[in-house]
This record gives C-alpha cells, structure tokens and sequence, in this order.
C-alpha cells in the first residue's frame, strides 16, 4: 500500500473560504506532498502505529482523529473515533465520508472521562495517545477507559514527560492544556500496580536530538510561514535522529493488556 503522510486527508476535506484559489490549492498540494503542518504528529504516529494491533479499536480524545485515519491507510481500520468537541466529531465525520477507505469507521463524540455511550467491556483495543495530560480527574477517565476495555484488551497509551515543557517551551506547554506530566515509574504504579493491568510494552519516544528539533518547531520558529517550509525538513531530520536512543526523552509510550479476572 502507498506510503501517505500523516494528515494527507486534509487536502480532501480542508476548504477556506477566506482563502484565494490560489492560497488553497498550495494548501491542498501540501497536505497531499508532507501532510499535516505539525511536526510531532508524524514523529508520534511513525512510533505508535508500531504498537496497534489490527483489532476491535475505541480512539479516545482523538481530536479530529488523525492516528485513526492514517491506521487505515495501513489496513487497520475497524475503529470508533471519540473526539472530545462537537467540531473535532463535524471534521472528523467530514473526513470520514471524503474516501472508501474510512467507511468501516465510526465516529461518536464523548468526553474521555465518561465514555457513557459506549458499552462496557465492548472493546479489543483502546487508543488514549496524549490524552491523559490533559484530562482533569485522572483517575476517573482512567475508571472510565478501561470499564470499556475487554478482558485480556489492549490498552495504548502515549503521554509526555516532565522534560516536555522543557523541549516544546513552557508557553505551548502550557497553551495545549497540560495538567501533568508522567515519568515511567508512574505508568508502572498507576496501571500495573494500582489497576492490576499487565505490561507488554513501556519505552520512552522523541528522544533527546528530536525533542531538540521539536525546541526549534515549537519555541523557537514565530511564524506559521516558516513552520509550514521547515515542517517537512525537520520531519525527515526526524526520521534519523529518532535512531538515536539519548535521553532525556519528551513522551513515553505503553501498552497494558487487561487482566482476564479483575481485582
């Protein structure tokens, strides 16, 4: 299957009416060229998508679903996109109708401490990449999350660390909605030996010369025009410094299977 950026979809779905013909038809040969203009959204996607199994998936907080609909690019595509926001859930569903390889998609809006319109223990697998930073009562959406997860179910997390703010900058930090942060040892006490779940999988991501790259993106470029010329430069730098396991990292992803006996 061809190889599609993260994000290609927007040159489908992504209309400004504000914009000149002009203006949107660069746009739209951008996002099909290099994808999204965001540079950790394909540095999150090339090591999570590596995690995910072709199962019976919930993507929880999903924005506007962006991992989901790159995972169908690569087959998997039995997924429920949960955005938060009514808007994120119209963008998504736009998308979803915009090609043949999302119509086994679903897209259900809900909020990722709740998840009350969806079935307990209905799902094989659920997605919470960078979620559980921003959530306000951790435990709750955690309660929630894994009440919809299956016995013997997957759980994929992704979650920044306390050198975040550090890379990206204080401000962006701080303007995304970030709570918390977390350390490996707190993924292990929080779901290992608070909620009783397995690890299959626990290692850090966005290693030290890509958050490096990321301080450059995120804090130190001031302006959309330079963002969008560098985004796909940076973005292969990435693909080579990501080969490069030195710390401190930026996030750390997990997965944890559930229990088959609950406590």
């Amino acid at each position: 299957m061809k190889i599609l950026p993260v994000g290609f979809y927007k040159y489908r779905v992504d209309e400004g009416s504000n914009r000149t013909k002009i203006v949107n038809f660069l746009l739209k040969l951008y996002y099909f060229l290099f994808g999204v203009p965001d540079l950790h959204s394909h540095i999150r996607y090339r090591f999570i998508k590596k995690l995910i199994k072709n199962l019976y998936t919930l993507d929880v907080g999903a924005g506007e679903g962006i991992i989901s609909f790159q995972l169908a690019t690569i087959g998997i595509n039995n997924i429920t996109i949960s955005p938060y926001t009514l808007k994120e859930a119209n963008y998504a569903t736009k998308v979803k109708q915009s090609n043949i390889m999302y119509e086994e998609m679903q897209v259900i809006p809900d909020d990722a401490q709740q998840l009350y319109k969806f079935k307990n223990e209905s799902f094989d697998q659920i997605l919470v990449i960078d979620v559980f930073e921003h959530v306000r009562d951790l435990n709750k959406s955690i309660n929630a999350v894994l009440s919809k997860l299956k016995p013997g179910g997957r759980l994929v997390v992704s979650v920044p660390t306390n050198h975040y703010p550090e890379f990206f900058g204080q401000k962006f930090d701080r303007n995304i909605g970030h709570l918390r942060h977390f350390s490996e040892d707190d993924l292990r006490n929080i779901f290992e030996r608070s909620y009783g779940m397995k690890i299959e999988f626990l290692e850090p991501y966005t290693f030290y010369y890509t958050s490096k790259l990321c301080h450059l993106y995120y804090d130190v470029l001031d302006t959309s025009l330079l963002k969008y010329i560098l985004m796909p430069i940076l973005n292969f730098i990435s693909i080579v410094t990501e080969n490069f396991h030195v710390r401190p990292s930026t996030e750390i992803a997990a997965v944890f299977v559930k229990p088959l006996e609950t406590r």
